[in-house]
């Protein structure tokens, strides 16, 4: 298959699989059948969100390793060509889907549309429930990009641009947990100086990863450490009762838990990455941003295959419906919108990426 830009990663794309299907879990229509199913469907409620945690994660070390390989390369960063060209990756399937909702009306474009054409929909609330972590991600691209900008143009060296990284965190964690103790859950759950904490701890893992290559390898070169933080985090997901302890320690452990799991996959998939459903995973992979766009729009499917059938009929039938019906959507979605759009990006001569690639490490990473 073909794929328009850098050379992907399988262990990446696996990552973002998992991400995608745990988010997709979270979100699925299935009815209640008194049988060991529903506790499947306990579980996906309960974890489904983390997969954002997860993609947070994974696109502040993919996005922080462009900016930071890019400020290795030349010794300095350009913010605006590299947020034009993150534009034309995020902005047509994104601004596709809120044309699709405007034409159709099926949410009153009061709850949608102003929200999200500014990127503001986690502050204002949008009835297009999944785009809150789009407009964090679009603010962090963009802070993240003048930020290093700046470190680039004073020539920090890779442990002061670590402290800086650190101490943005602690203040992210800080305001995340005051927000919540003072009883405003969803502000500490999508307000971006709350949740930039977790995309920046990606921004970390690249950073050791491309500048200091050695602490890198002693933190991922051990599995059951790394094993040890999932279950960590996996234990703040189960025992999640106290909103001030989850939304303060509790969020860190589970950004640093996706950390551990995006390390574990990347440095020790071995044999794994042969096997047809690390394979099968990781092509779902590929298509996780238009699946994670465009999959509520199957879930009244899932709710209309609920209210007709039995349960023990409509599980299976409304979770095939939903999923395969999300990725028949999205699979059209990226071949048509996305990856034209690629190339186009890829025929302009100041947005191409004509860059050399450096190590073959680094060229396998991006």
């Amino acid at each position: 298959m073909t794929v328009p830009g850098k050379p992907r990663r399988l262990q990446l794309d696996f990552v973002r699989g998992i991400a995608i299907l745990m988010v997709m879990a979270g979100h699925f229509r299935l009815p209640h059948t008194g049988t060991p199913l529903d506790w499947f469907e306990d579980l996906a409620e309960r974890f489904g969100g983390q997969g954002v945690n997860l993609f947070f994660v994974l696109s502040g070390f993919l996005v922080g390793g462009l900016l930071l390989k890019e400020y290795q390369d030349t010794g300095k960063i350009e913010p605006g060509r590299f947020l034009l060209r993150r534009m034309f990756k995020i902005w047509p399937g994104y601004y596709f889907l809120i044309l699709v909702h405007a034409v159709t009306r099926h949410h009153p474009l009061s709850t949608f549309f102003w929200q999200n054409v500014l990127n503001l929909q986690n502050y204002l609330g949008s009835s297009l429930k999944q785009t809150w972590t789009l407009a964090i991600e679009e603010h962090f691209y963009i802070v993240l990009a003048f930020l290093l900008a700046y470190v680039a143009s004073r020539k920090w060296p890779a442990r002061r641009i670590l402290t800086l990284s650190v101490t943005i965190c602690f203040l992210a964690f800080l305001s995340r947990t005051i927000t919540a103790a003072l009883g405003n859950y969803e502000g500490a759950s999508q307000w971006t100086q709350n949740r930039i904490d977790s995309l920046l701890f990606g921004v970390i893992l690249a950073l050791l990863y491309s500048m200091m290559p050695a602490v890198y390898s002693r933190m991922s070169a051990r599995v059951v450490p790394l094993v040890a933080a999932i279950v960590v985090g996996a234990l703040c997901v189960v025992f999640d009762d106290h909103p001030v302890l989850y939304f303060g320690p509790g969020l860190v452990a589970i950004y640093i838990a996706a950390g551990a799991f995006l390390l574990l996959v990347n440095e020790h998939s071995g044999r794994l990455t042969e096997w047809w459903l690390y394979r099968s995973i990781s092509w779902v992979g590929i298509y996780s941003y238009a699946l994670y766009l465009w999959h509520s729009s199957v879930l009244g499917l899932g709710e209309k295959i609920i209210a007709r059938y039995p349960a023990g009929i409509a599980w299976p039938l409304s979770l095939s419906v939903q999923f395969f019906g999300a990725l028949a959507i999205a699979f059209v979605a990226t071949h048509v919108i996305e990856w034209p759009f690629l190339k186009w990006r890829e025929s302009i001569p100041g947005l191409r990426d004509s860059r050399p690639l450096g190590s073959p490490q680094i060229k396998a990473l991006l």
